[in-house]
């Protein structure tokens, strides 16, 4: 099925501009908000931002223009560079976020503020104003001036302890407290600063529909460290109410008991999840027998007695159907057991390198991937990942490619604020562009 064409449909912060300065932490935010139509300026220092010179770089050749990291978070923005460290700088600053409606702040705690460019300056001359300040641990609280990196917060946060395997054979519905021969696992792709970017950005669109029945904008006080310990699920709840800790299972949440791995091997080597039908998982226990009947080895997983949920998660029984499962899967390929799993209603998924997914017609259909035009590399294209939604009224705007150090300075400073080209090269000359 191919996606409706929205590429004359405005976006829903269409016309909106967004200031965005920072690292790691506000990158993200200011992606989705460019899918959301906004207009970001990304102000670098000289040189470009910091995050330029994180790998790996296209072709193997280390310059601030071709890093993949920042060719990604940076999708769609446009680049401006300013020395705040200067008078002038912090001046032109101050006049581009006059006529800004957002600022994506990820400088740190006190950066702006110390440069005379926090919110209540920038808010008294622009009241409209919506500022969101991104830091470790947010702007208050006894951890305010902690530092922390993206694994610290999936430590912090719970999410590494509750991350990774238990070693085959150990089920045991015995033994309280397992023994674990392989360490927590950090979920990659900076998971942390994602999370928060999420936060920032929903927050970002209820602040400006605040604006648009109030007139007046807000600030926003975003803890990366608040929203990991948000995003934890089930192991806080089940410690708060009743102080049980939860342990780590293969391929599912962590829980106060062990159970059974429901991750194995496929006939051609890989992986697959499987979810269990034992607990009547969407009313699928009968379809799942049928599938296991169409390769003979449903055995008497049809008697009655299997009809009780309470019967099959008896250990033993539970033991035995796992056995069956394993037995289906090694019979047959990764995809066609998932396939054949799906059509009987399960929730089965083979687990795919992230290359996999290219093909997938599915996600072709919903144009999850597209090719951007590099015209800096005499027009070669690379294909990304681009829109998490679609929206028939308010599409996903992909935009162009990631800017080049300050490669829109002169558009802004001299079209947006008036700055002559005599004045830009002075600027220049002077460091602070």
């Amino acid at each position: 099925m191919a996606t409706q064409d929205t590429s004359d449909l405005l976006g829903p912060l269409s016309g909106l501009r967004v200031l965005e300065v920072g690292d790691e932490k506000v990158e993200f935010c200011g992606r989705l908000l460019t899918g959301g139509d906004a207009d970001i300026v990304k102000v670098e220092p000289p040189g470009g931002s910091p995050t330029r010179e994180y790998g790996p770089f296209y072709q193997d050749e280390r310059n601030p223009d071709r890093s993949l990291y920042f060719w990604h978070y940076n999708l769609g923005k446009r680049s401006v560079t300013l020395n705040l460290d200067s008078d002038e700088g912090r001046q032109l600053f101050k006049r581009l976020a006059e006529r800004a409606d957002v600022v994506l702040d990820g400088m740190g705690l006190d950066y702006l503020n110390e440069r005379g460019l926090g919110y209540e300056e920038l808010s008294s001359s622009n009241p409209r104003l919506v500022m969101c300040a991104i830091t470790d641990f947010g702007r208050t609280g006894p951890w305010r001036d902690y530092q922390a990196s993206d694994m610290m917060h999936l430590a912090l946060g719970g999410q590494m302890m509750v991350t990774g395997y238990l070693p085959v054979g150990d089920y045991d519905p015995t033994n309280p407290a397992p023994h674990y021969d392989t360490p927590p696992i950090a979920p990659q792709m900076w998971q942390a600063y994602h999370t928060a970017g999420v936060n920032a950005a929903v927050a970002i669109y209820g602040a400006l529909f605040h604006r648009e029945m109030s007139g007046t904008g807000q600030f926003i006080d975003t803890s990366i460290h608040t929203a990991m310990a948000a995003c934890t699920e089930l192991p806080v709840p089940h410690w708060i109410y009743n102080q049980a800790p939860v342990w780590r299972q293969t391929g599912s949440h962590a829980m106060p008991s062990v159970g059974l791995t429901w991750q194995q091997q496929a006939g051609d080597g890989k992986p697959i999840f499987t979810m269990s039908a034992i607990g009547g998982f969407g009313g699928t226990w009968d379809r799942f027998v049928e599938m296991l009947d169409t390769v003979g080895i449903a055995d008497d997983l049809g008697d009655e007695k299997y009809q009780d949920p309470a019967y099959r998660r008896q250990p033993e029984v539970a033991t035995r159907v796992r056995e069956l499962t394993d037995t289906f899967i090694t019979m047959l390929p990764a995809e066609e057991a998932m396939r054949l799993a799906q059509k009987a209603g399960l929730a089965w998924s083979e687990i795919r390198w992230p290359e996999d997914n290219l093909d997938d017609e599915h996600w072709q259909a919903r144009g999850v991937f597209q090719d951007i035009e590099h015209d800096e590399l005499g027009g070669k294209k690379f294909t990304y990942v681009v829109m998490p939604f679609l929206c028939e009224q308010m599409p996903w705007k992909v935009g162009s490619r990631a800017a080049m150090v300050g490669e829109h300075t002169d558009e802004v400073l001299g079209t947006d604020l008036g700055l002559s080209a005599g004045e830009l090269s002075a600027l220049r000359s002077a460091g602070v562009v």
